[in-house]
């Protein structure tokens, strides 16, 4: 069995699930980390293993190598190419370890008078170790589960629960513990609904203050030290290693073995402290609370970032925080898949490189660093929930979703959001302070609005940018909102948990999908923004469009994207980035006598600006599908200008 991996050969198409129940994971190289939970994934495999094979070598028949007592015997199998993801589709979940680690627990399970084969190999995969990912993409944050025979762990859940304790069930685990490596700052832990609901203890550095009181047992939570080891099964332990910097009480959790009087370090989970292709800021905790004391400096980060470098070199990282994360620079090139190696991070990780580096010129490299974004104001709301007292905790849900544990029905700060008709909601809606949120699609908004709500759709096609949901809808409201929701009512517990994912709890209610007509009588409703498209199938054609002689094209993209994209830009467009404009009010440029058309890469954030502007009383329409749509359509694709016209 080779040491890397590669496409899978032969078998099931890669793009097969591993089971239906199984969220997308960004652990594959071939699968880009951003698709939508519970949507299709896009270029790979939306199982939650590793979709990417470890190949059998042979010329023509496939073989297999075992292993006795440390020599190496090829046997031949019968007609197919075997590999990691057709043993994965077989056994329905599977490990998600790269072969190279597989291939060591081989090894370690390996004695002189046992020879280890391919049925060996599988009953590893499915029934000994197994690792899932739980990503997030609303927030661009994975959790994990690791289970070796019954023993079983999960490291850094998310809020939202429900699919973990799915998984727990499904495969008849008890969990052990749950692995804190700090609390974020940018989503909300659900290390206390986790403890609720299975009674597992909490393990945590020791300098990360505050997580006894979130439990709802304090006696669940155990601060580690250096010395702490949490056993397994068999001779596997995890251990913490120190590692502040994202946040002064950071701890990395390596999966240790024993081997004779030292110790193989196979696995390390990073949380937000190392990302693939990038390291995380040390500034934030005293950014968001504005207490200087809490400042990391960079240096403690620096010797973090080494201890992680001091590691063998084939040890796989797992880190929580991917792209498209606000705890790093944007526009650094993170790679954008989960899973890596330290011997990868040394050479394709600039931040890492830097840590190697003098304390001087790192010192330089995180103040540029810092000082290159501000941080968005959820991230407040965030910091104040991973530190609330349980019986202060709230806990959205839909009494309708029958998957909501009953622990978290019962909690003290539960809150079942109620379905509004038509008077309920005008009338909370005309308070002060509150928000409206619309996450129905771009199509639905366009045929009828709210007064005075944000469009936010859930259902844009084909995009990336909506992958981040949550991320940038804390980007665009103001500080400790009121929310009124708008949304189909399947998809009231998905936006329900991604408010949660960034601490925006303080949700008045959803308004009833029957309330359409009497909402309207009462004057609450108006006429959406304008839709076009480029093959003329949604709305009005794009041709028809641009032959308004008052047209103004606005691209609601960001700069880097406005001038660098290779998708190009629209003819005659100009370039007024989303977040600068809710921010600054830039619409007030903009002459309301205009026909605004609002384009973007696929029509996620143009549908976000449009409902903006028509609050001004404007004149939009936006491009449904956005540029991407135009690029494909080759009747239009001349109103794309690229770079051999700018």
């Amino acid at each position: 069995i080779t040491g890397d991996v590669v496409p899978l050969l032969e078998g099931p198409a890669a793009s097969e699930p591993m089971s239906p129940s199984a969220p997308p994971s960004p652990l594959s190289g071939s699968r880009q980390p951003w698709s939508r939970p519970h949507s299709p994934a896009r270029g790979g495999s939306s199982a939650c293993a590793s979709p990417r094979g470890v190949p059998v070598q042979g010329p023509s028949s496939p073989k297999v190598e075992s292993v006795r007592g440390g020599s190496h015997h090829t046997q031949t199998n019968s007609g197919k190419r075997f590999s990691l993801g057709l043993v994965e589709r077989t056994v329905g979940w599977g490990s998600a370890l790269a072969s190279s680690t597989i291939i060591s627990l081989l090894h370690r399970s390996a004695t002189s008078d046992k020879e280890l084969t391919f049925d060996d190999f599988q009953r590893m995969v499915a029934e000994e170790w197994k690792l899932r990912s739980f990503y997030k993409s609303d927030i661009a944050q994975c959790g994990y589960l690791l289970a070796y025979k019954n023993s079983c762990f999960v490291i850094n859940p998310t809020a939202e629960v429900s699919s973990i304790l799915q998984a727990l069930d499904e495969f008849a685990l008890s969990l052990n513990g749950i692995l804190l490596t700090h609390l974020p700052v940018d989503y909300v832990s659900g290390h206390a609904e986790l403890s609720a609901c299975t009674g597992a203890p909490v393990y945590f550095g020791s300098q990360e203050c505050g997580v006894l009181e979130t439990l709802p047992d304090a006696s669940l939570g155990r601060a580690a030290t250096a010395d702490t080891k949490i056993p397994m099964a068999d001779d596997f332990y995890f251990r913490p290693l120190e590692t502040p910097g994202h946040t002064r009480g950071s701890v990395s959790w390596c999966l240790c073995a024993l081997n004779s009087d030292d110790e193989d370090v196979l696995l390390v989970f990073t949380g937000s402290l190392l990302l693939n292709g990038g390291i995380a800021r040390c500034d934030l905790e005293a950014k968001v609370t504005g207490d200087s004391r809490l400042q990391v400096q960079p240096d403690i980060l620096r010797r973090s970032i080494q201890k992680i470098a001091a590691l063998p070199s084939d040890t796989e990282v797992f880190p929580t925080a991917c792209a498209g994360s606000l705890v790093f620079r944007p526009g650094e090139a993170l790679i954008q898949t989960l899973r890596t190696t330290v011997k990868k991070q040394k050479r394709c990780n600039p931040g890492f490189r830097q840590a190697m580096k003098s304390t001087i010129s790192f010192g330089e490299y995180m103040n540029w660093v810092s000082d290159s974004v501000d941080f968005p104001p959820y991230f407040k709301a965030c910091y104040e929930a991973n530190r609330q007292p349980w019986s202060e905790r709230r806990i959205l849900y839909d009494a309708d979703d029958p998957t909501v544990p009953q622990a978290l029905r019962e909690a003290p700060g539960a809150f079942a959001v109620p379905k509004l008709d038509a008077r309920a909601f005008q009338a909370a809606s005309s308070k002060s302070g509150v928000v409206i949120v619309d996450a129905r699609s771009a199509v639905a908004a366009s045929q009828v609005f709210v007064k005075g709500a944000i469009s936010v759709p859930l259902d844009t096609p084909e995009t990336q940018v909506e992958d981040f949901w949550s991320i940038w809808l804390g980007m665009l409201l103001p500080d400790n909102p009121q929310l009124l929701l708008i949304c189909e009512d399947r998809d009231l517990p998905d936006v329900l948990g991604r408010m949660q994912h960034i601490g925006c709890t303080d949700v008045v209610g959803a308004l009833a999908m029957d309330a359409w007509t009497a909402l309207a009588e009462l004057g609450e409703t108006r006429a959406g923004y304008g839709l076009a498209s480029a093959d003329g199938e949604v709305g009005v054609s794009i041709v028809d469009v641009v032959r308004d002689e008052s047209l103004v094209a606005v691209d609601v993209r960001s700069e880097v994207e406005f001038h660098g994209a290779d998708i190009g830009i629209f003819d005659n467009s100009i370039s007024c980035c989303l977040r600068n404009m809710v921010k600054e009010k830039l619409w007030s440029n903009f002459d309301a006598q205009n026909r605004i058309l609002v384009v973007c890469n696929d029509g996620f954030r143009s549908a976000m600006a449009a409902s903006y502007l028509i609050q001004q009383g404007m004149n939009v329409v936006i491009l449904h599908g956005g540029l991407e749509a135009i690029s494909r359509v080759p009747e239009v694709s001349h109103l794309l200008l690229n770079d051999d016209f700018s």
